[in-house]
């Protein structure tokens, strides 16, 4: 029974996530259209979470941060996969709106497999007016360690997008994913005081 107590007191926040919310809330209806602005302007959403996943991990990190934002801090927050969103007109979405990054590496330094398409658009891209976070999630033992979350960094300033806070990197092979994922996001937390409006609200807890 202590060991029960103990291990929900350390995982608090972690748990509060999954009662609080599904991924109801984080998703979005649309008419047949994938274009990413438009589900963002249609569903009244004011934060985008975008994740590249080959496991299904940076996927549940995405999950959890984005219903973070909403549970904690009121946000209305939309959570896609590159693969199933449109992104061309990314340049687009309106200045105020803050997309945040989740980015895992696949292979020898690759992107996902379900994100070549993403990868493709931001060696053209152009993206002067987006602001955006990026936690990368990878493995020490492989000789290319969080390669597609760097490279991802290297054509989004390329682009002139504009980074909020650190890039953060997982590492899977000493075991730290979630110590790196928490220690990330307090820091992008507190930085992002400075972009929005984040007051923590009641939740009953």
């Amino acid at each position: 029974a202590i060991l029960v107590a103990a291990i929900i007191y350390l995982k608090f926040d972690t748990l509060k996530e999954l009662i609080l919310s599904n991924d109801d809330d984080i998703s979005a209806t649309h008419g047949g259209s994938n274009d990413i602005v438009q589900m963002v302007q249609d569903n009244d959403k004011n934060y985008l979470v975008l994740y590249a996943s080959q496991t299904g991990t940076a996927e549940d990190y995405a999950k959890r941060f984005a219903k973070e934002l909403k549970s904690k801090f009121g946000l209305n927050v939309l959570c896609q996969d590159v693969e199933n969103v449109d992104l061309e007109n990314l340049h687009n979405l309106p200045p105020h709106i803050i997309v945040s990054f989740f980015i895992s590496t696949y292979g020898e330094g690759d992107f996902p497999d379900g994100a070549v398409n993403f990868e493709q658009y931001l060696s053209t891209a152009q993206l002067s007016d987006l602001k955006y976070t990026l936690f990368g999630l990878g493995n020490y033992t492989y000789e290319f360690f969080n390669m597609a979350a760097k490279k991802a960094l290297k054509m989004l300033t390329e682009a002139d997008a504009t980074l909020i806070g650190k890039l953060g990197l997982g590492d899977d092979g000493k075991g730290t994913t979630e110590e790196d994922y928490l220690s990330w996001k307090e820091e992008t937390l507190e930085t992002l005081h400075g972009f929005i409006n984040l007051s923590e609200e009641s939740t009953g807890f």
